[in-house]
């Protein structure tokens, strides 16, 4: 159960994943101000984030491409056992995938920054899982 500001609110995943979200986002500061979710956002020793642009100046090939030995070394350091992303696809397929994988996906970014073309690899799913042993109710430990 996940309580908002008047009461507990049950069985409704929308809002209570939207609540989970934000305790999460006031717990880590992380809303603090208006974000693009489309730019990076790099973060300096000093703590302090700085916007940037995803491509800067013309689109031109990397000098030394992606190669399908380096998508395949990712790969290969995915942990198993792990919950899939949006995209439903799990580490275990990437993984155990054949050499066409390694090369289709280093093509596709090669070509993101060959043309400026955005891909969007940076989405997440959060899920609040209750702890065994805890108490039901609000998440505490946020």
């Amino acid at each position: 159960m996940v309580k908002n500001s008047s009461k507990y609110l049950k069985n409704h995943r929308e809002n209570t994943i939207k609540l989970c979200g934000e305790a999460i986002c006031k717990h880590l500061r992380s809303c603090e101000q208006e974000q693009s979710s489309d730019w990076p956002i790099i973060f300096r020793q000093d703590e302090k984030a700085e916007m940037i642009s995803p491509f800067q100046g013309e689109p031109k090939p990397l000098e030394k491409p992606i190669t399908p030995e380096e998508v395949r070394k990712s790969f290969n350091s995915l942990n198993n056992n792990k919950a899939p992303g949006e995209d439903e696809i799990h580490a275990e397929l990437l993984k155990y995938g054949t050499p066409l994988l390694d090369q289709t996906i280093a093509d596709i970014f090669n070509t993101t920054f060959n043309k400026h073309e955005k891909i969007d690899i940076n989405r997440r799913v959060l899920i609040a899982i209750q702890k065994p042993g805890k108490n039901k109710g609000p998440p505490n430990n946020l």
